[in-house]
């Protein structure tokens, strides 16, 4: 197929009717990538955000629960837009139209009917340890893929296709490819972009892990390279750096020549001033007991992976570890392994204070001050502390489960401290403190679909009807995930601390 570039259309038809071909025009689709286009204009990323939007189809959307709406969304944020994020570096306003497609997806919304966003998309991404839900948020993914460009430009450096590079953008004193910005084609300004770490809170975040291990120091840049664990040393000694007449000695040679104190490695435009002979000596200090290995050869590792090689994971783990406040504390209450998805989603926004309460909901204009009573008619304003743990309605379900259980304790009044109580009510062991939030998790969840029954269905089951649930949705929690759970309903029904002391 024959394609033109700045070339009139009925010149080209006749070139192809010659050369017997089809003719075709730019940007075409190669290998399922675009070639020829801007990848700064929106309509170049328009067939990917409308292939978004299908895999997100409003029906999935309202027949999904929040456990499926996250599993699908990671599922097509990990696949869909990779191919494209590893090539191209998604504008702004991109990653801005993505992020909000799968915002409104997450909390069922769509185009035509907008739902509340109750935790902001930002908190949503980070890491679970961090308060978030792990979603990978779609800049920093894109930085990570594009990161492993720059990697394989340093570790394949006599690779054909670097060479190529080195031909085109030119190479430095070290004979590797050089990056600077403005130059090139898209592809290239957007290596170079990341390279420069320009929009991220730690701008070196490439050029600090990606160092070089030396061997017998030869192809290592002393004063360029990051072969120490300082860093550059043109960057630490920058006074140094500037003054020095050998800048693009190699390691091995500065070894060779002396790079003591009073050593002939040391070459200076003119005569030190004391106080960088200070510096001079500090430089010494960093230098002392290295010693060099003849029999092995200089080569890049990435430092935030075991392997020595660059991970994608690894740099999205580094480019947001340092995001959001750590929820270690409530980690076990959090993500319980043997409850559904999406009742961890719920326990999640509990502890965040963002689910749909009453004072919430009068918060954000959504109901009048008249309304905020609660549903129970105890005549107290709504909260989530009240609803589920202060409520005379529902703290009689707390007290039934007690007696179901054997036990007898006043229960604290605050979310932390009823979390923490309850799950130790059993002992101290991590069986045992599972076992126990589970049952916690059970009571939290029966008692917020009795409160929508009351508001939405009309519903006024009593305590007694509230246990029963909540044994039954235990029982088949438990039932699934521990294999030495083998009771029957009835038993478990009438025996629970039995049951659980036989698996603890």
């Amino acid at each position: 197929m024959l394609f033109g570039v700045n070339v009139n259309n009925s010149w080209l038809h006749e070139a192809a009717s010659v050369m017997r071909c089809k003719h075709g025009c730019l940007p075409f689709l190669y290998l399922g990538l675009p070639i020829g286009g801007d990848s700064r204009r929106i309509q170049f990323w328009k067939p990917l955000l409308d292939k978004i939007h299908k895999r997100l189809s409003v029906w999935k959307c309202k027949n999904l629960s929040f456990g499926g709406r996250l599993v699908l969304l990671k599922s097509v944020l990990s696949s869909i837009p990779v191919y494209f994020l590893s090539f191209f570096k998604a504008p702004s306003g991109i990653i801005s139209s993505l992020e909000s497609i799968l915002c409104h997806f997450f909390w069922g919304g769509c185009e035509a009917n907008n739902k509340i966003s109750w935790v902001k998309w930002e908190s949503i991404c980070l890491p679970r340890e961090n308060g978030g839900l792990g979603v990978r948020r779609v800049k920093d993914f894109n930085y990570a893929l594009l990161g492993k460009w720059v990697w394989r430009c340093f570790a394949e450096g006599d690779s054909l296709w670097c060479q190529l590079l080195k031909a085109k953008y030119g190479q430095d004193s070290a004979g590797r490819v050089r990056f600077s910005e403005g130059v090139g084609s898209s592809w290239w300004r957007a290596l170079n972009f990341v390279w420069s770490g320009r929009g991220l809170i730690d701008p070196r975040w490439l050029s600090d892990n990606i160092v070089r291990k030396i061997g017998d120091g030869r192809s290592t840049a002393f004063w360029a390279d990051s072969w120490l664990e300082v860093g550059p040393l043109a960057r630490v000694f920058g006074r140094l750096y500037d003054l020095a007449d050998n800048k693009h000695i190699s390691v091995a040679d500065m070894f060779q020549a002396g790079w003591a104190l009073n050593g002939n490695g040391w070459k200076w435009r003119r005569r030190l001033f004391v106080w960088e002979e200070e510096l001079v000596a500090q430089c010494v200090g960093v230098l002392a007991n290295f010693v060099l290995q003849g029999d092995a050869t200089d080569r890049w590792v990435w430092n935030l992976h075991p392997s020595q090689s660059y991970s994608v994971r690894s740099a999205y783990s580094y480019l947001t570890a340092s995001d959001g406040s750590s929820m270690e504390d409530f980690a076990s209450f959090l993500w319980v392994k043997s409850v559904p998805l999406k009742v961890n989603i719920f326990i999640w926004r509990i502890f965040l204070n963002r689910l749909p309460t009453k004072d919430n909901l009068l918060r954000r204009g959504v109901i009048e001050v008249h309304q905020e009573l609660c549903s129970t008619n105890c005549g107290k304003a709504e909260d989530a502390v009240h609803l589920f743990i202060q409520c005379d309605v529902y703290s009689q379900v707390w007290h039934l489960v007690l007696n179901w259980l054997g036990l007898s304790t006043a229960l604290h009044v605050s979310l932390g401290g009823h979390t923490e109580q309850f799950a130790g009510l059993g002992g101290n062991s991590k069986t045992s403190r599972n076992l126990f939030t589970i049952i916690w998790v059970s009571v939290l969840f029966v008692i917020w679909k009795d409160r929508n029954d009351r508001i939405f269905q009309m519903g006024n089951d009593s305590g007694v009807t509230l246990l029963e649930r909540i044994k039954l949705q235990t029982y088949w929690w438990l039932k699934s995930h521990y294999v030495l759970f083998v009771f029957d309903y009835p038993f478990w029904r009438l025996n629970p601390l039995f049951c659980l002391q036989a698996i603890m």
